[in-house]
């Protein structure tokens, strides 16, 4: 069902890079932050750069 909806797909892609020109100047802003939720599945990163508790 995808193959019928590629055309548009491909021409909406086009047009939003048409419109969308960033400035050198942009940034991202990203941070990370502590998970504070119930997960019943945990892995530990040892390199991560936000402490446990």
């Amino acid at each position: 069902w995808y193959r019928k909806l590629l055309p548009l797909a491909d021409q909406l892609k086009e047009c939003c890079q048409a419109l969308m020109v960033p400035a050198s100047d942009m940034s991202i802003n990203e941070m990370m932050v502590r998970f504070v939720g119930q997960l019943f599945h945990t892995i530990q990163i040892p390199g991560k750069s936000v402490p446990l508790r």
